[in-house]
């Protein structure tokens, strides 16, 4: 009987299917980091960036996956069986749930296509990782050099406003900055190892185009990517930093921030951005987010709670600020 081996075709000793592979790989990886993370906006071919993220994550899967069956090398693990079972069940249970509850399935397919996507995705990076076609290393670099460039993006749209009140260009408002809050981190991390190097300009770099960043993420206007970026660095200064000396940077860092802002402001109208973080209205969307959560719990029936709301937990609620009611999303529930 033939086997997938025997219509190999190599060249030098070396299979031509997996050289292709390989070459195509790395440049489908930075393309999916920079759609998939900063620019939820265009996209390629008319597509929108959230559309064309889709494609490249099934392409690499595809890619992936072709290789698993030519190879018959990739061995799975637990943890790839026990994420496989958690993206199937989140995927079918909201199908399961329209049936149960006899309802309209309205976001269960929607929600299972999601989770096919998101297995897709972590398929995908890994086969990579484990296989060792790109490392750790090479992710956190893809995702600094795509997270610069959309950053450039956005400080060219600061430099021409007169007034801001929420920084945005690429699409993705709720999304992105959080984005740049993980690009930080991973600059920080980059940053830390140059200067464990000696390497005495490439920390000033790094500081420098960290700025950047920080800059752009702090713009967006988005209170949850400013407190990830803070409890990120905290965590790195507890676990991960060595010596005093480094820590130093933090400070120097948060004092070059505060310049740059104030900078900004002399040219800038920053009044509406600034109320966004005032004490008032951080505890006021504080407030409504934490009823969401709470009516959420507190509406469902023992039903719902096991099979889960074939309507993505959507409730009704009254908003006496706008004068009339509107339909909330808790986000992910479980």
């Amino acid at each position: 009987m033939s086997t997938l081996q025997e219509f190999r075709l190599t060249y030098n000793g070396k299979d031509i299917g997996d050289i292709i592979v390989l070459i195509l790989i790395k440049p489908l990886v930075v393309l999916f980091l920079y759609f998939a993370f900063f620019s939820r906006g265009a996209g390629i071919a008319g597509l929108s960036g959230g559309m064309t993220a889709v494609l490249l994550a099934f392409s690499l899967f595809f890619l992936c996956f072709l290789r698993v069956i030519f190879d018959r090398k990739f061995k799975t693990t637990p943890l790839f069986w026990f994420t496989f079972a958690f993206f199937f069940t989140a995927a079918v249970t909201p199908m399961v749930s329209s049936f149960v509850l006899n309802a309209v399935p309205r976001g269960a397919f929607q929600m299972g296509t999601e989770m096919t996507i998101a297995f897709a995705i972590f398929f995908a990076f890994y086969y990579l990782i484990r296989e060792k076609i790109i490392t750790p290393r090479f992710f956190i670099y893809a995702l600094v050099g795509v997270g610069l460039f959309a950053a450039f993006q956005l400080i060219i749209i600061l430099l021409s406003a007169d007034a801001i009140t929420r920084l945005r260009g690429i699409g993705g408002m709720n999304v992105v900055p959080n984005s740049f809050a993980v690009c930080a981190i991973a600059m920080m991390l980059i940053t830390y190892r140059s200067f464990m190097n000696q390497e005495r300009v490439r920390v000033f770099i790094g500081i420098g185009l960290l700025m950047i960043v920080l800059i752009v993420m702090l713009f967006s206007g988005s209170r949850q990517a400013v407190l990830a970026f803070i409890f990120g660095l905290m965590a790195l200064n507890i676990f991960g930093f060595k010596g005093k000396e480094f820590r130093k940077y933090n400070l120097y860092g948060i004092a070059i921030l505060a310049l740059i802002i104030f900078i900004i402001s002399l040219n800038i109208d920053i009044r509406s951005w600034f109320n966004r973080f005032s004490f008032e209205r951080v505890t006021e969307m504080a407030f409504i987010r934490f009823d969401y959560y709470w009516r959420s719990v507190s509406d469902l029936t023992i039903a719902e709670f096991i099979f889960g709301r074939p309507d993505y937990y959507i409730f009704e609620r009254e908003v006496q600020r706008i004068g009339g009611s509107q339909y909330v999303n808790p986000h992910n529930f479980l």
